[in-house]
């Protein structure tokens, strides 16, 4: 057998065929019907090499591992909740009280049914302005005899709200309340004080709304922000006034503790985030959720990785959908990881239009990775586990395994290594390739839908470099 119609081939020809997707060059090996291979027998190992190519090119999804940039954001805990916290105790305890300041306004309330302690609480209103922007402060108080002794910043405080009403049209605003029951925002000694933050953010008909419930820890202190506690945190983006959801965030305990962080000691925290539309890394989303466990520590910027959960639906150009995801996983299949370890990366995609050629298609990745998924200076691919399942075509399942020699660098392609192929026909036949990479070029046995053995070697190009039946 000779290689002249290969060897006719031009480098943008062969260029073509080792950038095929995985899709084209699975449609272009099932071309090959029994009635066609006895004729064009000179493209038949062309078109195994194109495939086994295509099934190599998976190994590029490693680059495909990374937090969106709003996760990205989201998993920076401390700065923001540190600081709602502390925005708490200056409200609820630093120079406010309007006897020790001047009062703009004052109103008296009946409030028994607040605070079994006050029997009338004092609602206190600011107003203050800039070019920019005007702002309201309104803070209901307890009437006890903390209003108007001499202490400063000791005043029972049942209720505050911020108002900032900006001059391009945005809005944002801070409600700050009791969250444990007595009735204040202050911290009780002896208790496990908690106050609830509401922070909502109206911008060109967005809205932004973070609720947090927060303690000042064991010295009842929100400045002193070591110990300072978070025992929920939800975040959510909405439009048209809050009935269309554009993207939701919680965090919650994950180590039993009830408490989300804890800033005295190394938190164990579940990140569940949902957004709408496509994202900067994914163009073609219709929605997309990243889920994470995480260890959060006070001062520590980026959070350590325990768990990794990604899934997405996309619209393919041709208008078919595709449910995807992505999982972090340990030797053993399971969820929980080290990021300095060798992990298991599988990523699903399923055809959910019934004109998609794919039902499944399963792609594993032996590899490691650093401690931050954004950064691929860190990744390396060990192996390649492919399994794929037609729903449509002559082609009915494939398998391919790829045992890389050495460590592959992300964005790098496949040099050597073992290869081994295995594609089912709707006639129950079958096509299996089994060999080495060498130098990129291809060195396998080829057992085709005949049951006949093939040996080939390509070069690094694609191009036939012999050919020969064996036994």
């Amino acid at each position: 057998m000779n290689f002249k119609i290969l060897a006719q081939i031009k480098t943008a020809k062969t260029k073509l065929l080792l950038g095929l997707t995985f899709v084209a060059t699975f449609l272009f090996a099932g071309c090959l019907k029994p009635d066609e291979r006895q004729a064009g027998v000179d493209d038949f190992p062309n078109s195994v090499q194109a495939q086994v190519v295509g099934f190599l090119d998976q190994s590029q999804k490693s680059q495909d591992i990374g937090v969106s940039p709003i996760a990205d954001s989201l998993l920076v805990l401390q700065g923001f909740n540190v600081g709602a916290a502390k925005v708490a105790a200056k409200v609820a305890a630093n120079n406010l009280a309007p006897t020790k300041m001047g009062m703009l306004k004052m109103t008296a309330q009946s409030g028994s049914t607040i605070a079994s302690t006050c029997a009338s609480t004092l609602k206190f209103d600011t107003t203050s302005s800039s070019l920019d922007k005007i702002t309201v402060n309104s803070i209901l108080f307890c009437m006890d005899a903390k209003l108007t002794d001499s202490i400063k910043g000791n005043e029972t405080v049942l209720s505050a709200r911020i108002i900032n009403n900006y001059a391009n049209g945005s809005l944002d605003t801070t409600l700050i309340q009791d969250a444990d029951g007595d009735g204040f925002i202050n911290p009780v000694a002896n208790q496990k004080s908690k106050t609830k933050l509401t922070v909502i953010k109206i911008v060109g008909g967005i809205t932004e709304r973070t609720e947090l419930i927060v303690g000042p820890g064991p010295d009842n202190n929100f400045d002193t922000e070591a110990d300072n506690i978070i025992y929920g945190s939800i975040w959510t983006k909405t439009k048209n006034a809050g009935k269309d959801t554009l993207a939701t965030a919680a965090y919650t305990d994950a180590d039993g503790d009830s408490i989300v962080i804890d800033n005295s000691k190394p938190s164990l925290v579940d990140l569940d985030l949902y957004q709408v539309g496509p994202t900067s890394d994914h163009a073609d989303a219709i929605w997309s959720r990243a889920q994470m466990r995480i260890i959060a520590r006070y001062g520590v910027k980026d959070p350590e990785l325990k768990r990794v959960h990604f899934e997405l639906e996309k619209v393919l150009p041709n208008k078919d959908r595709r449910f995807e995801s992505a999982d972090l996983l340990n030797l053993k299949k399971g969820k929980d990881i080290n990021t300095s370890d060798t992990l298991l990366v599988k990523f699903l995609s399923i055809g959910k239009s019934a004109t998609d050629t794919l039902d499944s298609m399963a792609v594993t990745l032996k590899m490691r990775i650093g401690p931050d998924l954004n950064d691929k200076r860190f990744d390396k691919t060990f192996a390649l586990d492919i399994y794929r399942l037609n729903k449509l075509g002559e082609e009915k399942s494939a398998i391919f395994s790829f045992i890389s020699d050495s460590a592959i660098a992300s964005g790098k392609d496949p040099e050597y290594g073992k290869i081994s192929m295995k594609i089912n026909y709707i006639d129950s036949s079958t096509l299996t390739v089994d060999g080495k990479l060498e130098s990129k070029a291809l060195d396998v046995i080829v057992k085709d839908r005949d049951d006949k053995k093939l040996h080939v070697v390509w070069d690094a190009l694609g191009r036939g470099v012999s050919l020969e039946v064996v036994p």
